[in-house]
């Protein structure tokens, strides 16, 4: 439930209950508190978008359904 949006350089997702910003690319907080967020690598491919996430490679292996 996030907010989308752009701080400056960077593209963001803002916190409605905590007030804080986060960088979309690194996951670093740009609005001074010391937390991080996992970030994952992401493409779109045929329409969908695919995330790696980390245990995994980017061909889907291991995922259920495929």
């Amino acid at each position: 439930r996030g907010i989308i949006g752009r701080t400056g350089q960077y593209h963001t997702v803002a916190s409605p209950l905590y007030k804080e910003t986060y960088d979309l690319a690194t996951g670093r907080c740009v609005s001074g508190a010391e937390y991080t967020l996992p970030v994952h690598p992401v493409r779109v491919q045929d329409g969908r978008v695919l995330v790696v996430v980390s245990g995994r490679d980017e061909q889907g292996g291991g995922e259920q359904g495929e």
